[in-house]
């Protein structure tokens, strides 16, 4: 590849950063240090810089350790961790110099594993970007050749050296066949190359997808050339063949190696990725703020495979082995993380997955919080509009016994001793009843804002819906008498369990309503029956009625329609519309239904309708 990047720096090379090279080398340290103190000197940025070959095989523990313990000591000295991916590791660096106008790279020159095929990593570096300031390093730390040799552990390469000899030894047995069965030596040869597939496929070095295509031409020479079981031959195009079943083996395991290589990198990305959108999913399902902790902790741990703690405050001392990650949101500290590292630090990809998994976290603790400060809001203001209610029912309701109480009350203090005995007990008489009536008016006022606010207790029993409606009328307006009353009630018991103080209220305030908004001597009549397994108790008057505009928002808060007391032809005050709204709350806590009925002539007919319920009497329970 003959491809050249020209690094253009800039004149101002304060601006340009000084960039050096990550490896799990030791004495890496040492070249972070020396690049960190030129960057001092310069005033200039640090970026540390490592490149993931996909082609490369997995690394052993240690060196893991040591490339996460330089990526900490460079991160620690401020410099900017990248991380990179490719297969041409001195391409990625040259292209990544060169885009961000490096003044300086620093790098690392120690004894690696060379076949003699390849330049060193800072000859491929220039020759992509020769005009970039290259500093070597001399590596005298370096690590001695058989630490580079396998990537493996000693018991991982014996496995993989016993996988190389059962693979070996079933070609071995299968050319053996062919041989007798007279194929070509062409067929055989292919047997020698699929095996070095094989093992390239299943070790976990490219090393033994060099060794076996060395062993399967030795092998092939050995046992199936002639003279047999010699490593010589008899003619000469032997050696290009030797040769050229060399290179197609190794090209072939090199091949299949970096495709398992790539294939595994993408099956764990796409694990990842997966992970993520679950996490996703999960918040976005979570509704408070345990929930979503939750479901955090079951994520991070599905990703990292590690012990996974909730801590609420950065005081709580962190675990042994632990790296503790805050959760911070928008609206503050949620708390944080501790990740157990054990003896395996973590990776600095799997560090961006725990940041962009808290930042998903953080989110739903921000949206779960601002959804419950929408609620409390809402809760404040209903408590602020019960509050006006109850201020405008008490206006509406308690003005007529307060009135009566102060008139008769005046005319006893005024002319207490003009008055006569009877006269004066009947005034008397007149105020106890106003002032019960007016304690009876605050209970029932008190009651249905426990209701709106969501605090009312019913206390339901049987009862007998004829009863209420007799006792109601022994509680309402007392101008009651200057109107004709009806009373329809059924003969039957028309059982309903219920709250009987309440229900009364209802049946006093529907009664009331008929009387406010009729004229004096129309006629009232209240009706109590039992209709297909429900007691319909039903107020009609033969006042002005509700007309058709009025229908559609009779029910609604403070409305009070267009007709009003004075419209009507009496003196009792004008409405404020709570009334029948707080009838049809009571009757919804009790599953009833308070409706207008459409009548064909004047007046107005409302109706409330209760589950009937019977009571089952134990004959053997005297």
């Amino acid at each position: 590849m003959n491809q050249q990047i020209n690094s253009d720096h800039p004149s101002d090379e304060v601006s340009s950063p000084v960039i050096v090279c990550l490896s799990s080398s030791p004495a890496n340290q040492r070249v972070i240090r020396e690049a960190a103190i030129d960057a001092e000197n310069r005033h200039c940025p640090l970026i540390a810089v490592f490149v993931a070959s996909k082609s490369d095989v997995a690394e052993r523990q240690i060196d893991k350790s040591r490339l996460q313990a330089n990526m900490d000591y460079a991160e620690n000295l401020g410099a900017e961790i990248v991380k990179l991916n490719g297969d041409n590791i001195a391409l990625e660096i040259a292209i990544f110099a060169s885009d961000r106008h490096a003044c300086k790279l620093y790098l690392g020159r120690s004894l690696t594993f060379s076949f003699g095929y390849r330049n060193t990593l800072n000859e491929r570096i220039i020759h992509y970007a020769p005009d970039l300031d290259i500093v070597l390093i001399q590596n005298q730390r370096a690590l001695p050749f058989r630490d580079y040799r396998f990537s493996v552990s000693p018991a991982g390469a014996l496995w993989d050296i016993f996988k190389c000899v059962a693979v070996f030894a079933l070609c071995i047995i299968v050319c053996e066949i062919f041989s007798r069965m007279h194929f070509s030596e062409a067929n055989i040869i292919m047997v020698f190359i699929f095996g070095t597939v094989i093992n390239s496929v299943i070790t976990n070095s490219r090393v033994y997808g060099l060794v076996s295509a060395a062993a399967g031409v030795v092998l092939f020479n050995y046992l199936f050339t002639e003279p047999r079981y010699t490593l010589f031959v008899y003619e000469t195009g032997y050696q290009s063949t030797f040769i050229i079943m060399f290179m197609v083996a190794l090209i072939t395991g090199t091949l299949a190696q970096r495709l398992k290589n790539i294939a595994r990198t993408e099956a764990e990305a796409v694990r990842r990725t997966r992970v993520l959108l679950d996490a996703n999913v999960r918040l976005n399902q979570a509704e408070t703020h345990d929930d979503i902790i939750a479901a955090t902790q079951t994520e991070l741990t599905k990703l990292l495979d590690r012990k996974v703690s909730f801590v609420s405050t950065t005081e709580a001392p962190v675990n042994p082995g632990a790296v503790r990650y805050p959760i911070r949101g928008k609206n503050g500290f949620y708390g944080a993380f501790d990740i157990n590292d054990g003896d395996m630090p973590t990776e600095d990809f799997d560090k961006r997955m725990i940041v962009a998994l808290l930042q998903e976290c953080a989110l739903a603790l921000d949206n779960a919080s601002n959804r419950a400060a929408k609620a409390e809001a809402e809760l404040i203001a209903r408590s602020e509009q019960i509050r006006a209610n109850l201020l405008r029912t008490v206006s509406h309701d308690l003005k007529t016994p307060l009135t009566a109480i102060m008139g008769n009350a005046d005319n006893l203090l005024e002319n207490e001793d003009k008055l006569d005995d009877t006269l004066r007990q009947r005034l008397y008489r007149d105020i106890g009843d106003d002032a019960r009536w007016l304690m009876d008016i605050i209970e029932n006022i008190l009651m249905i804002s426990h209701i709106q606010d969501g605090r009312i207790a019913l206390n339901c029993c049987a009862e007998s819906m004829v009863d209420i409606a007799a006792e109601a009328i022994r509680h309402v307006n007392r101008k009651i008498d200057e109107h004709e009353l009806i009373m329809d009630l059924s003969d039957d018991l028309c059982l309903v369990c219920v709250d009987a103080r309440l229900i009364t209220q209802v049946v006093i305030n529907l009664v009331n309503n008929a009387v406010t908004h009729t004229q004096k001597g129309s006629r009232i009549t209240l009706r109590v029956r039992s209709e297909n397994g429900h007691v319909l108790t039903t107020v009609a008057d033969n006042g002005p009625g509700v007309s058709s505009e009025e229908r559609d928002h009779i029910f609604e808060m403070f409305y009070s329609g267009g007709k009003n007391a004075a419209d009507a032809g009496n003196d009792y005050g004008r409405s404020t519309g709570l009334g029948l709204p707080l009838c049809r709350s009571i009757l919804d806590l009790h599953g009833g239904a308070l409706y207008l009925e459409a009548g064909d002539g004047p007046g107005a007919v409302f109706t409330f309708s209760l589950p009937e319920t019977q009571v089952m009497i134990d004959e053997n329970q005297k």
